[in-house]
This record gives C-alpha cells, sequence and structure tokens, in this order.
C-alpha cells in the first residue's frame, strides 16, 4: 500500500538534502549581500534544488480514485488493528497518505471516530487515539466546526475504556486540545471593514471588464453566511453535549473536569453569556469538592464576567476582536515636564486633592513620564450614586449569578474552600481577580452577604489559612470597587477603615506575608486617593517601636508595599520624611528591621531619578549638550546625606571591637549600604545608584577587611565585583578609576590587594572607554605596586599587569622593557647580607624588593604572550630572567617558575619560535631550562 499510494517522483528527505547542498555552495560562494555573480557550481546546485522542487510539487494535493479510497479505508483499518506492529507501520503510512490526498481526512475520520464508541475493542480504541493524536488530524479536527464537537465528544465518552493505558492517552489528548483550543468566535467571519470595501470598489473600477458576476458574489456571501449559521449551531450542540456531561452524576470526575475546562475555553465574547454556563459553573465553584474544578471554575467566572465588561464599553465589533475597551470615565491630560517648574508644581497640587474635594481626575498608572513627559489616560471621579449598566442581552446570565452571590451560603461556602487549601502562604492571583470581577460587575449587592463570613475568617488570627483567605477576599473587593458610586465606597472603606486597626495587630509573622501582599494588591496601579484611609494608616504607623523585631519590621514591610505602589509624583510629599528616617535607622539593632530599611531604601532612590524630559528635542539637546549622562540625577535628598553616612561610618570603623564582643555599630551600618546597594544593582534601574558609587567604593574595600565577619566581607567583596562589571557612562568611568588608583596607595596591604582583583576586572570590562593616558596612568600605578613591601601585592601586581600588556600598544610595551632592564642594570644583587659585625647590610632589603619588581615586571611582559615570540622576548629572558636564577629565593623562584610556565606554553610551537633566538641564546635557555649535573 506505502508503494502504491505513496509512489512519487521526490521525497521530502531528497529534497531537504539538495537544499541544505544549494545553501552550503551559496554560502561559500557569497561575498556579499548583493553578489550577482555566483561560479558555475552555484547555478548547478541551483538548478537541481528547482528540479527536485518541481518533483515534490507533483505530489501535492492529489486527487483520488476509487481504488485509492479502498487503499485509505484499507490502511484505516490496519491502523487500529490489533497487532501492535501493523499498528505502528500503518499509521506512518496514513499519516503521510493523508498529507498527500485531498480529502482523505473526512474519508478516515468516521472509521477513527467509531473506534472511540463504548463496545470497540480496546486495541482499535487506543490505534485510533494514536492516529488522533499525530499533527495531520489534531490540525484538522480542531479547524473543522463538525470535526470538532465529533472529536471532543467522541473523547469525553471513553471513560467506559477499562485500561489505565488508554484513559492516560484520553487524559494527554484533551489536555493538549484544551490548551490549544480557542474560543468559537465567528466576529473574523462577519466583521467588514471599511478600508478593505474601499479597496475592493477601487479594484473593482480598475478591472471593470474581468469584475466578479454579482450572481457569484450573492452566491459566495450566502454560502459564507451559511457557513457562520453552521459554526454558530454546531458551537452551540457543542456547549450543550459538554454541559450534559459535565453534569451527568454517572460521568467520572477526571472527565467531568475535561468538560469543564472545554466549556471555560470556548466560552464566547461575540454572544450574550449563556444562563446555563454561568450557573453551572457557580454551582461547581460553590458545591465541588475537588480543588481542580473549583480553581477552573474560578478562571471560568472571571472570563465570563470579562466579556460582560468589554461588550459594555466597546463601540465596535472590532474592538471587541481585539478587546479594546474604553471606559467612558476615561480622559487624557498632557503630563507636564519638572523642568517647567511651576506647572509641575500645580500638577502635584492637584494631585493631592482627596475624593471628597471633588478632584478633577484620577491618576492610577503613569505611562510616560519616567524619560520623556506626553499625555496620560486618567479617569474621572466616580458619581456621588450612580453606576455602570451592564449590557442588556447578558442580563438574564448576570441576574442568575447575582442571585446566587446574594446569597450567605455561597460566601461561607467560598470561604470554607479557600481556606482548606493548606499548599501556599501566598496570595493567589486568580482568586483576587474572580473578586475584583464579581464586585466590579455586582457593585456592592454581595456585601451584606459576605461581611459576616469575612468577620468570622478575620476572628481567629492564628489561622494562617483563614487569614490568607480573608486577605484575598478584601484585596477582591477593594479592587473591585474602583468604579463603584462614592456613596457605595465608603460604606466598604467605612468598615475596611475602622478594622484596618485590629487586622494589624493580630498579624503574626506566619500571616504577614499575606497581608503585606494584600496591600501590593490594592495599592497597585491605584491612585492612592482612591484608597486614602489605607495610605493616612500605614503614613501614621509607629516605627522606631523596639518592643520586639517582629513588630518594628512589620511597619517597615507595610510601608514598602506603599512605596513599592506608588507612582513617582505621589512620591514626592513623602521622599524627605521617609529618606531622613531610614537613614537614621541603617544601624537599627534588628536583623529584619535593617532588611526592610534596605529594600525601602532602594525605592526612595529610584523614585528621585526622573529625568523627565519635556519632549523629545529636549533630551537630544541634553545629551548634545555636554559630557554629563542627561539620564542621572546627582541632586537628590540621597545626595545630602552621603556626606554624615562616611563620617559615621569612619567612628564607627575606628570604635569597632572583633565580633566576638557582639554586635558593632559598624557592622549593621555596612551590611544594611551593602544589602541596598546589591538590590540596587540587581534591578532595571541600577543607574540610580550611579551618582553616590565612586563615594562608597572606599568604604566596600574597608568593609572586605573585616575578616571576622565573613558574611560583612564576603558581600562587600561580591559588591565590589559587581561594580566592576557594570556599564558605566563615560563620566563614571573616569572617576571610578581615579578612585581605584587612589585605593591601590592605601596604608593597607590587604586593600592594596584587593583593589588590583577589581581593577583587573574593570579595566577589561572598560577597556574601549578608556583612553591612552588612563592606560598608562594603571601602567604606572602598577609599576609603584611592583615595589611594594608585601610581596603578595607584587606578584598580584605583575598578574594584572600580565593582562594589561597584552592588550596594550607596541609603545608602551618597550617603554616598560626598557624600565625593567635598566632597573636590573642600576641595582646588581648585594654579595653580602650582613656586614661583618653580623649587623644586616643597609638598604639590602630595599634592593631585594627592587630587583624583584623588576623580575616580575620582566615575568608580566612574557607571561602576557603565552603562545607567541615577540622579538624582545629573547633578551628579557635571557638577562633579565636568566641571569638571576642564582639570586636570593624570592628572585630566583620568580624567574625559574616564569621560565618552567614559558617552557610548557612554548613547547608545541618550539620549532616555530626558536627562529627567534640565537645560537649563543638557545645554549643559554637550554642549560637553565634543564640545568646543569655534575656528571655530565
Amino acid at each position: 500500500m506505502s508503494s502504491i499510494l505513496l509512489d512519487y517522483a521526490c521525497e521530502n528527505p531528497v529534497h531537504d538534502y539538495h537544499k541544505e547542498n544549494y545553501k552550503f555552495v551559496q554560502d561559500m560562494s557569497r561575498i556579499s549581500k548583493s553578489q550577482q555573480e555566483y561560479p558555475r557550481v552555484y547555478w548547478i546546485r541551483r538548478a537541481q534544488l528547482a528540479h527536485f522542487t518541481r518533483l515534490r510539487s507533483l505530489k501535492l494535493f492529489i486527487q483520488r480514485s476509487s481504488v485509492d479510497d479502498k487503499l485509505i479505508q484499507d490502511l484505516t483499518e490496519f491502523s487500529v488493528s490489533s497487532w501492535v506492529s501493523i499498528r505502528r507501520s500503518a499509521q506512518k503510512v496514513l499519516d503521510a497518505v493523508c498529507n498527500i490526498y485531498d480529502g482523505s481526512r473526512n474519508l478516515v475520520s468516521p472509521t477513527l471516530f467509531e473506534s472511540l464508541k463504548p463496545g470497540a475493542e480496546s486495541d482499535r480504541t487506543k490505534g485510533a487515539i494514536y492516529v488522533l493524536a499525530s499533527k495531520t488530524f489534531l490540525k484538522f479536527c480542531m479547524a473543522d466546526p463538525q470535526s470538532c464537537s465529533t472529536f471532543y465528544l467522541s473523547l469525553l465518552r471513553c471513560q467506559h475504556s477499562e485500561k489505565s493505558s488508554i484513559q492516560s492517552l484520553v487524559s494527554n489528548l484533551l489536555s493538549q486540545l484544551i490548551l490549544r483550543q480557542q474560543e468559537l468566535s465567528t466576529l473574523r467571519n462577519t466583521i467588514e471593514l471599511d478600508s478593505t470595501n474601499e479597496m475592493i470598489r477601487s479594484l473593482s473600477s480598475e478591472l471593470a471588464r474581468h469584475s466578479i458576476d454579482p450572481e457569484i458574489s450573492k452566491t459566495l456571501e450566502s454560502r459564507r453566511q451559511a457557513r457562520v449559521a453552521n459554526r454558530n449551531t454546531l458551537s452551540h450542540q457543542l456547549v450543550d453535549d459538554l454541559l450534559e456531561i459535565a453534569k451527568a452524576s454517572s460521568t467520572h470526575w477526571k472527565y467531568s473536569l475535561h468538560a469543564n475546562r472545554l466549556l471555560s475555553s470556548i466560552v464566547r465574547r461575540d454572544e450574550p453569556i449563556s444562563v446555563t454556563v454561568a450557573i453551572h459553573f457557580v454551582n461547581e465553584l460553590m458545591n465541588s469538592e475537588l480543588p481542580s474544578k473549583r480553581n477552573h471554575s474560578i478562571s471560568a467566572i472571571t472570563k465570563i464576567l470579562h466579556f460582560v465588561k468589554l461588550r459594555t464599553f466597546i463601540k465596535s465589533d472590532e474592538d471587541l476582536l481585539t478587546g479594546e475597551s474604553r471606559n467612558p470615565l476615561r480622559m487624557t491630560i498632557d503630563f507636564p515636564s519638572p523642568q517647567d517648574r511651576e506647572q509641575f508644581e500645580k500638577f502635584l497640587s492637584g494631585l493631592q486633592r482627596p475624593l471628597n474635594d471633588h478632584p478633577e481626575y484620577l491618576a492610577d498608572k503613569f505611562c510616560s513620564g519616567w524619560l520623556i513627559c506626553g499625555s496620560e489616560k486618567v479617569h474621572k471621579p466616580p458619581d456621588e450614586s450612580v453606576g455602570t449598566t451592564w449590557e442588556s442581552p447578558s442580563g438574564p446570565a448576570l441576574i442568575a449569578l447575582g442571585e446566587t452571590m446574594r446569597q450567605k451560603v455561597f460566601w461561607e461556602k467560598m470561604a470554607a474552600h479557600l481556606s482548606q487549601e493548606h499548599t501556599r502562604n501566598y496570595l493567589s492571583s486568580e482568586n483576587v481577580m474572580v473578586f475584583k470581577s464579581i464586585f466590579q460587575i455586582f457593585g456592592d449587592e454581595p456585601w451584606p452577604s459576605l461581611l459576616p463570613t469575612l468577620e468570622e475568617l478575620l476572628v481567629d488570627p492564628e489561622d494562617r489559612h483563614k487569614q490568607r483567605a480573608a486577605a484575598e477576599i478584601i484585596s477582591g473587593v477593594i479592587r473591585g470597587a474602583k468604579h463603584w458610586p462614592l456613596k457605595q465606597q465608603r460604606v466598604v472603606w467605612s468598615w475596611f477603615g475602622n478594622s484596618l486597626k485590629k487586622i494589624y495587630d493580630s498579624i503574626t509573622p506566619a500571616t504577614l506575608s499575606a497581608w503585606v501582599m494584600c496591600v501590593d494588591y490594592i495599592l497597585w496601579g491605584r491612585d492612592p486617593r482612591r484608597n486614602q484611609p489605607l495610605v493616612d494608616f500605614i503614613l501614621n504607623l509607629e516605627t522606631d517601636s523596639n518592643t520586639s523585631a517582629f513588630l518594628t519590621s512589620k511597619a517597615h514591610h507595610f510601608i514598602g508595599a506603599l512605596l513599592r505602589s506608588l507612582a513617582w509624583p505621589f512620591m514626592q510629599p513623602i521622599l524627605p520624611k521617609y529618606t531622613e528616617l531610614y537613614w537614621k535607622s541603617i544601624n537599627h539593632d534588628y536583623r529584619e528591621v535593617r532588611t526592610c530599611v534596605s529594600l525601602n531604601l532602594r525605592g526612595l532612590n529610584e523614585a528621585e531619578t526622573q529625568p523627565s524630559f519635556r519632549d523629545l528635542s529636549s533630551y537630544l539637546e541634553a545629551c548634545r549638550a555636554g559630557t554629563d549622562e542627561p539620564l542621572l540625577v546627582d541632586h537628590t535628598l540621597l545626595n545630602e546625606v552621603l556626606p554624615n553616612l562616611f563620617k559615621d561610618l569612619e567612628k564607627f570603623r575606628k570604635l569597632r571591637l572583633p565580633a566576638q564582643h557582639g554586635d558593632q555599630e559598624y557592622d549593621k551600618c555596612s551590611m544594611t549600604i551593602l544589602a541596598w546597594l546589591w538590590s540596587c544593582l540587581s534591578d532595571v534601574q541600577a543607574a540610580a545608584a550611579y551618582p553616590f558609587i565612586p563615594q562608597i567604593i572606599p568604604d566596600l574595600f574597608y568593609m572586605h577587611e573585616m575578616i571576622d565577619n565573613q558574611e560583612l566581607s564576603k558581600l562587600s567583596y561580591a559588591t565590589l565585583m559587581n561594580l566592576a562589571t557594570l556599564a558605566w557612562p563615560c563620566m563614571f568611568v573616569d572617576r571610578f578609576l581615579a578612585t581605584l588608583l587612589d585605593l591601590s596607595q592605601a596604608k593597607s596591604w590587604k586593600v592594596r590587594l584587593d583593589v588590583l582583583t577589581v581593577l583587573r576586572v574593570f579595566f577589561f570590562h572598560q577597556i574601549y572607554n578608556l583612553s591612552r593616558p588612563q592606560v598608562e596612568e594603571v601602567m604606572e600605578s602598577l609599576c609603584k605596586l611592583l615595589e611594594d613591601s608585601n610581596m603578595e601585592v607584587r606578584e598580584a601586581a605583575a598578574t594584572t599587569l600580565s593582562g594589561i600588556v597584552h592588550c596594550s600598544e607596541r609603545e608602551s610595551i618597550l617603554h616598560l622593557k626598557e624600565k625593567f632592564t635598566k632597573i636590573l642594570q642600576e641595582n646588581p644583587v648585594p654579595k653580602q647580607r650582613f656586614l661583618e659585625n653580623g649587623v644586616e647590610r643597609p638598604g639590602y632589603q630595599a634592593t631585594l624588593i627592587k630587583i624583584h619588581s623588576a623580575v616580575l615586571g620582566s615575568s608580566a611582559l612574557v607571561n602576557a604572550f603565552p603562545y607567541d615570540v615577540p622579538p624582545w622576548v629573547p633578551q628579557i629572558l635571557i638577562h633579565n630572567l636568566c641571569a638571576h636564577l642564582s639570586s636570593p629565593p624570592m628572585i630566583s623562584t620568580t624567574a625559574r617558575s616564569t621560565l618552567t610556565v614559558y617552557k610548557k606554553t612554548h613547547q608545541d610551537t618550539w620549532f616555530e619560535g626558536q627562529k627567534m633566538f640565537t645560537e649563543e641564546e638557545l645554549t643559554i635557555l637550554n642549560d637553565c631550562l634543564v640545568g646543569s649535573s655534575y656528571y655530565a
């Protein structure tokens, strides 16, 4: 059968082979993209590809004959055979046949669906599932409305099979289908675009002689309408069948779950909400004992209510298709730049008008203004007593849902289900969204029936699951009350405002994260005037309580949630207060509080870093004005407190006692600063910390010296390395480099050693931003460190110099070579260390260090080219290194190790490398590398 049905001129692997061959020759021959001339082999390969492409096209959509139909039907029977080997072979051939013969899927589908019915053999069922799960049939069944309905219903009625393998196949296939299934909307088939109609009319006028017969157009239009009507009919029938399966008591819970998921995925936005579907999901949410069914019911109800909102606010079917709606309260304003001081102050004062004072607008989200100010979408304040009227076609469904949600038993069951979830300690966004959607659509109608249940949840502060459920409900209710009439909002806020103190006092460490998330949900993306009681409560929290770490950190967690949620224009009035508060708290006694302080400091700093140019031309003008970075803001409240901070750090460092004496003020301040700095550098707005980082770098090195506090030492070192790898603006590259070079001359040898590691990383990351004088300055500083009194510093300086030399110009290398050679010539090794009286010869150690620095420098030059032999290397090896193999230990050790490394790295290319040496130099080098023997 395969030979007869699949007998065509070119197979896909053959075509792919010639295609890759042609591509390879093209890449080998191409020099530029606009090239027109190619060698002869290129044109031969191209002709071959065209030939095999033509052969492959001959097998596309072949018309079937009666014999072909019989063979395909027999092949389908083999695909559901009882024999596994026959099934597998036939399924592969059938998949290939369906891709070639037009209409073959419609031919074999009835047989496959028949094999899924109750009473069919298990082997036939398994074979049919494997065929239907292939990409060929999966796409076909999901695209064709009739096959789609039959496909879903056939799979959902497979619970009769007792084999676990079949149940697993069906479950996996249904899950895959549900993920791919889209809503069965016919909007795309019914929307007429004015622009498209205009183009058709224009084209018809140009092609008057070849225009389509009006009768044909009418026929096509009638068939389109019939197709849309048929699709709608099949969609409605599928919904009814799925509801029947989902509600049936005989349906297994897994199949009922799949039916619910399918129902949720095919809910349509272009039709009013079905009453039966809405009631079904509400009943599942109330009465189902399966968490998975309740979760999918939550998603379905959220989707249904969202479509009601969408259908209410749209202006056309196009908006319904794209999901673009416009709330009647929305308006657009011009956002003034802080550069226009008078207008900006007026704008800020307008943002401070409370909701009771009837402000002109409420700004929930600022989408512009960080870089360039523009227009902002804001909302008018809600009316005092008139709310939103939702679309009437979905009225019956909303009435049915409202009747259920106004019942106290509904909220009791919801609360019971939510408080039973013991697998998480955070708020579920799905749960919050469903409560938001419910109260957004139904207003305050469910509130009286919900309130007793909510208060019952809050009564038990020790049960973290009940507290989490209460936080989810409160978050959803207040988010959904955004556009309620003010009269209704006051009812909810009156209760919540009176309960805030009680809720806050009852928070335990186990429930803190849930309530902080609740505050985040309420405040995020909302004008603070909508939530004024909550904002005022947080602003008035006591932050200096020393009764316990938890009570103090709890207040700072709530303040942090407020700072994270507020848009930067609303932050301006509170910046001075909290900047002063948190800089005074960096040495707080409690670690938990210091963690909150560091995170909140980052939020305050980012709120001040808002360039906010008037327009694009102003930004471009600032970029051209000078070398300063226009996106950085130097004049901030933070920069004003930095001098005092550095003074305090220096004072605390001098007073610091070893770690065994307990927590020190210096350690507390340092850990807070490091945590704040690390959080800044780990964020997308790391540039907000750029202006003050060069001033903090010296203190970071001093922090790294505190080896008796390993946490402080490691975090400071990690922060330094992170700073060295940042993409710095050019103006800060100079400051950073100058700071490192100044620290390289510090009194502490440990600081000098640490600076070299950071300098090495910084240099390689900023090499293209460094000028030649700066590179020479770095080399000069390293040459000074080669003469350091500490050997570790000298060796680290040599390692750093080696890497920098490798990236330097030839003139700089020759200058260093002459410098080190001159030092060795002017400073011979002293013959005797001690005088006759046993006293060490004056200047002996200084001379050895001088010689050692030159040997280290020479080693750095040699090691900079591990696989090459520049012309100046032989002279350094022979005269600077080999000549000191018998010198005192530290000098001879460096020379010998350098020669050993040189031998290892150059042995593979020594045949070419030795040509750079003279006969005499090779002899000396070999003697030094091999060594001499007494018995030679």
